[in-house]
């Protein structure tokens, strides 16, 4: 349907009197066209002729503020308010529509409104549609509109049903709006269900349950159908205690939350079990701002944590067998020495350096350190014989004199093995 600028001027030339006080004044520009419309040339017949009812119901669209419009007699001729106006576009001459029958006024939406039209004629019973799509050529073009609106029938003097009352709203930014936002909502999902991670989504106050992908379902140990709809410390109530403080904390804050390494009892495959998670909660906010909820992604560590926690028992155990065995070492008065072949680098033990006269470190890490040390006489007994010794049988052990830092002599007797790589 093409129409007119609200504001464009209508003129047109008068026929017969409206005796109805609601028609003969008043009622915007689209009342003046109906006053100046010679109706004799339509199907409605001269002004003269028209019933009580057409001319009351009429006056009540014309001086309403509200949206409404108006279908008469068989051809449900077409007739409408300044406030139903803008709705229209911005194109056309609403005289071109006024009486005319509806399934010529709107042809690209009588095959939606027409059946309702005629419902309401036929069976004298109010239709109400809320937010209902109707296609609507406007602004040059064909639009897919949304409306809200009631169709009521308007009877004549005799009780029957001649016409239909419509008070409407259109609604379509709010349903594109709507639509733009289940769109995204439905992105969000997609994005979510396909991330290779542990993610789910958590709304209202009771924190139900509204999306859980596939890696995070086994985390819990839960089907879809066990999952998805119900409050969080209902499916999982072991994890209440520890969980339910910083959700809370991120739904109150609005704020992020990382955790690392939070240990959470779980049951899975009907055994109840210690886990470790790094968590990152992240709020989610209604369209006002306020948080509604909140998406968690969850990465299951129990293997990185028990490993760690079984090699530091494992370093544990090594630094008391060490810190025993130096004890032992100390209390028996005996030194260590080690040589390594491949860096030619001799390093001694601190009780080895105290046999010696020497102070801690003061050894210098090197075999002629350790022969001046030695009575020449003696030196062979360091060399050939152990080399010899370690060569057949992978154990070497003799003894020799040495001098001491401060001139004491001592005899020394070193035992020693051969270590591969």
């Amino acid at each position: 349907m093409n129409l007119d600028k609200p504001s464009a001027r209508i003129t047109g030339s008068s026929s017969g009197t409206f005796p109805t006080a609601g028609l003969s004044s008043g009622g915007g520009e689209m009342g003046h066209l109906v006053r100046t419309r010679d109706w004799s040339q339509t199907p409605l017949g001269a002004v003269e002729t028209w019933p009580p009812s057409l001319l009351t119901t009429l006056g009540l669209v014309l001086n309403s503020r509200f949206p409404m419009l108006l279908f008469w007699g068989d051809e449900l001729a077409c007739f409408y308010n300044d406030a139903f106006r803008p709705s229209l576009g911005t194109d056309g001459n609403p005289a071109d529509v006024l009486g005319t029958a509806a399934r010529l006024a709107w042809p690209e939406s009588w095959h939606i409104v027409g059946p309702m039209l005629n419902q309401v004629m036929e069976s004298a019973e109010s239709v109400r549609q809320e937010d209902f799509p109707v296609p609507l050529r406007r602004n040059g073009r064909l639009e897919e509109t949304y409306w809200t609106f009631s169709c009521s029938p308007v009877t004549d003097e005799t009780g029957r049903v001649a016409g239909v009352f419509v008070t409407c709203t259109e609604t379509t930014a709010k349903v594109t709006e709507l639509q733009a936002a289940r769109s995204a909502s439905q992105r969000f999902a997609d994005m979510v269900m396909q991330a290779p991670v542990a993610i789910a989504v958590f709304r209202g106050p009771e924190f139900v349950a509204e999306i859980a992908n596939d890696a995070y379902l086994p985390l819990v140990d839960k089907t879809r159908e066990e999952f998805i709809g119900k409050p969080m410390f209902e499916s999982v109530p072991s994890v209440r205690a520890a969980i339910e403080p910083l959700v809370r904390e991120v739904v109150r804050t609005g704020e992020s939350m990382r955790i690392q390494e939070i240990e959470l009892t779980l049951r899975r495959q009907g055994r109840d079990e210690a886990y470790w998670f790094n968590l990152v909660y992240e709020p989610l906010r209604e369209t006002d701002g306020t948080v509604d909820g909140f998406m968690v992604t969850a990465t299951e560590v129990t293997d990185q944590v028990l490993a760690r926690r079984q090699a530091e028992q494992k370093e544990a155990d090594l630094r008391k067998a060490r810190d025993q065995f130096e004890l032992s070492i100390a209390a028996g008065n005996v030194g260590l020495w080690h040589w390594d072949a491949q860096n030619q680098a001799l390093n001694w033990s601190r009780q080895q350096e105290a046999l010696y006269g020497l102070s801690a470190g003061e050894f210098g890490g090197t075999l002629a350190d350790f022969h001046r040390f030695v009575f020449p006489e003696d030196l062979a007994a360091t060399l050939a014989s152990p080399a010899a010794d370690l060569a057949q049988s992978g154990e070497a052990a003799y003894e020799f004199r040495i001098r001491r830092k401060d001139g004491a002599v001592r005899w020394m007797q070193s035992r020693s093995r051969t270590v591969y790589n």
